[in-house]
């Protein structure tokens, strides 16, 4: 941990700049002795962002999980998916078909931007692991 005074960003900003990259740890400023400000690089800040986003996405699944929301086997996914695909290599009007397909699958999954979890089967259970979708 770096802790350096809040003058030290004016006097020596390269080197709490290096610091920050070089540690890859944010520096923490002080102001007459008191924590006042956190400094860090850009590529720590956005890696840091990205987890953070991640761990919201991954507790609001759990979260629909846990209340009971249905989830879908790997093989229902699987058939889903095959059947979404021959119905497009099938189809005359490729646009329009695709356009359906989406549709379809929108209707039994509600949010295609959400992140899916794949569940670990349960021990006593002899099925294969499900994929949580909020």
């Amino acid at each position: 941990m770096y802790i350096k005074p809040s003058a030290a960003i004016r006097n020596n900003y390269n080197e709490i700049s290096n610091i920050c990259k070089e540690s890859v740890e944010p520096v923490y400023l002080t102001k007459n002795g008191e924590g006042d400000l956190v400094v860090m690089d850009m590529k720590s800040f956005e890696r840091r962002e990205k987890m953070l986003q991640l761990r919201e996405k991954l507790v609001k699944v759990e979260e629909n999980r846990l209340s009971g929301m249905k989830g879908f086997s790997l093989d229902e996914v699987d058939q889903l998916m095959k059947k979404t695909i021959n119905e497009y290599i099938k189809a005359d009007n490729k646009e329009a078909n695709l356009l359906s397909a989406f549709i379809y699958i929108s209707s039994i999954i509600p949010d295609q931007t959400a992140l899916p979890t794949v569940m670990p089967p349960h021990p006593t259970v002899s099925h294969r692991p499900l994929i949580w979708l909020p």
